[in-house]
This record gives C-alpha cells, structure tokens and sequence, in this order.
C-alpha cells in the first residue's frame, strides 16, 4: 500500500523498573599487598543480594583507577562471574 505524502505519527511507551543498589556483600582481594605487574590478585564479590534480582542473575564489572593515566581500566566488563585474577599489568 503507498502512502506517499501523508504524515505518520508513532509514539513508543516502555516501563522501566529501577531497583536498589546491591547490598550485604563483601569485596576481598587476595593477598592484601603485592607488586604491580608482577603479583596475581584474586578479586571476589561474595554475599551480594539486590531488592528484585536473584542472586544468581547478578552481574559483575571489576575496573580499577590508573593513577598515571588518570584513567579506569577494565579487568572485566558486565559478568555473572564474581570473581578476576590480575596483576594490574597495563592492557
């Protein structure tokens, strides 16, 4: 069917639902000190609950603060795993 020339309105609704931060969990790294580049780190999330997500659907983003480059460097980006292994070597 051409409908050429005549004017089209189309108007998109959606809901979204926002919940509340996560809550009652632990961040540990292991060991509590080491050397950049050169000690493996164990970083875990452990015990996180959320208001509306079950804990198994919970997702993870480990980063951390570069201070010489001034800039946040991923170690991993949105995951169900919580848990990464670095040594902070420069990516």
């Amino acid at each position: 069917k051409e409908n050429l020339g005549e004017k089209v309105i189309v108007k998109k609704t959606f809901t979204l639902t926002m919940n509340g931060v996560p809550k009652n969990g632990e961040l540990s790294v292991i060991p509590d000190i080491g050397l950049y580049n050169t000690t493996t780190f164990v970083i875990t999330c452990d015990g996180w609950t959320d208001d509306t997500t079950q804990t198994e659907n919970l997702e993870f983003e480990f980063t951390y603060f570069e201070k010489n480059t001034l800039n946040n460097k991923y170690l991993s980006k949105w995951s169900k795993v919580n848990e990464v292994y670095s040594n902070f070597k420069s990516q």
